[in-house]
């Protein structure tokens, strides 16, 4: 697996095959497809693309917080068995930011996933990992 980040030029060339991964992503969030794709036009969501064989299998949408990168989104093919790849770059993203934390909002499933990569709930939903 491959991970990219995309400038909105190319989120937008990759929409149709993307979108999907933030309507699943957003489902039982407050936020719309349309406000995490208006972030990435605005650059202050940078939508990071997962790849096999130059296939998408996944998207995420991340945001830098005064003390956290914020995953805004996160879906794809979990039967691609990507997570520790992706939450090895966060890590790494986060160091490179100076950022402290990572932090999600996600539903109790995420809470199972996460917990062995030291994330914890905080507090509405959020699940947070301190570096």
């Amino acid at each position: 697996m491959k991970l990219a980040a995309l400038t909105p030029k190319q989120y937008d060339a990759l929409k149709r095959d993307l979108r999907p991964y933030i309507a699943a992503a957003v489902y039982y969030s407050d936020l719309t497809t349309t406000d995490v794709e208006i972030r990435i036009m605005e650059r202050t969501g940078l939508p990071v693309v997962m790849t096999e064989c130059d296939e998408p299998i996944g998207l995420m949408v991340l945001e830098l917080e005064d003390d956290a990168v914020h995953v805004t989104t996160l879906a794809g093919d979990f039967q691609r068995d990507w997570t520790e790849q992706v939450f090895a770059a966060l890590v790494g993203i986060a160091k490179g930011q100076h950022k402290p934390k990572i932090q999600l909002k996600g539903r109790k499933g995420w809470t199972r996933v996460l917990d062995k990569f030291g994330f914890k709930p905080v507090e509405n939903g959020y699940l947070e990992c301190t570096l």
